[in-house]
């Protein structure tokens, strides 16, 4: 008896370090793990670490009930003023809270802050070797690592208008402020700036986002860029928007690919984040050599590369594209895509 007992323990005792490992694994998003399959061992990735919510929301407001001075419950008839400062003390303890959990994490794992790009929200943005990441997934705290093909956004392009790109900023300042109170800007630049047929700058492209953003593999496409890892938040999804000079206004990247903006498409094609449908050689631009592939991988003189399809969580992915090399998106890697991304080119 005693036998068959200690051998179900040791099953037991086995099952769940396999699970543990699963557990571990499952963590890192794929898209970091073929750049650590890629990477030198000593070769440092970028990446964000994702821990899991525990904030307690009973308590948050609790707590700022007490502060505010109420007792048992908010008060009915509030006006927008005791409403927003209720809002702001609310949000306050939310964000202590999450940074506490987030330098816990940081000095659980003795993570020097030499590697630490940034923290907000429940992430840090950091740079680590391969068994860094994998030591970090390790951590019950962490819900997920992500690789950061994001990165830093790109050089911004020389202004060559007259126009103060520091009155906008503090704009952009403003509307995340309004939307989510004790919000920090994390990042604003201007890429480029547009002008209409009389010579006036009517929309610049821009890279902005704040702490309030929860980094994700997002199912988005913007123009002919797919973005596996961006954001979800104020004021941008993705990170990328624009300016609306004449309706003094921002509009989020996905909206102004749909409204209208002229040349806003090719603009973000060319300096965009995430990755080019279409872009098969990898250069971060469309030309005809990804047209000759697609044509050569359709007769059989070559395979598709090994990267073509596009990995994303199925649960998110609400396009019907599968393959970067799917130009016409409709789902299949025929020559017609060759022929649209032809006459895209020329167009």
């Amino acid at each position: 008896m005693k036998k068959v007992v200690c051998i179900i323990l040791t099953l037991a005792i086995m099952l769940t370090f396999c699970v543990i490992g699963v557990s571990a694994k499952g963590k890192i998003a794929d898209s970091l793990q073929a750049k650590m399959d890629a990477a030198e061992e000593d070769e440092t990735i970028r990446v964000i670490i994702w821990l899991y919510n525990s904030v307690d929301n009973e308590e948050v407001f609790r707590q700022a009930i007490k502060e505010c001075g109420y007792i048992g419950g908010l008060p009915l008839n509030m006006t927008q003023e005791e409403v927003d400062a209720y809002r702001m003390v609310y949000n306050r303890i939310v964000f202590e809270q999450e940074a506490a959990a987030v330098n816990s994490f940081i000095e659980a794992f003795s993570l020097d802050e030499a590697c630490i790009n940034e923290t907000y929200c429940l992430c840090v943005n950091a740079n680590l070797t391969k068994a860094q990441i994998e030591a970090a997934a390790a951590y019950n705290e962490v819900e997920g690592i992500y690789f950061d093909d994001e990165g830093l956004p790109i050089e911004p392009i020389e202004n060559n208008i007259d126009y103060p790109a520091e009155q906008r900023e503090e704009q952009f300042r403003d509307l995340c402020t309004r939307a989510v109170a004790n919000a920090e800007v994390t990042a604003y630049s201007e890429l480029y700036y547009h002008t209409d047929v009389t010579g006036d700058c009517d929309w610049i492209l821009v890279y902005g986002c704040s702490n309030v953003q929860a980094p994700m593999e997002l199912a988005t496409i913007i123009g002919n860029r797919v973005i596996l890892l961006g954001s979800c938040g104020i004021p941008f999804d993705s990170n990328y928007g624009i300016y609306d000079v004449k309706n003094d206004t921002f509009v989020d990247a996905q909206s102004a690919a749909r409204g209208g903006y002229a040349d806003f498409v090719k603009v973000y094609d060319e300096l965009g984040g995430g990755r080019l449908i279409g872009d098969l050689d990898r250069d971060n631009e469309l030309s005809v050599i990804d047209v000759t592939i697609i044509q050569r991988c359709e007769v059989s003189i070559r395979e598709y590369p090994a990267d073509d399809e596009i990995k994303a969580d199925d649960g998110l992915w609400r396009y019907s594209v599968k393959y970067y090399s799917d130009f016409d998106r409709d789902g299949e890697r025929t020559i017609l895509d060759a022929t649209r991304l032809q006459r895209y080119l020329i167009s």
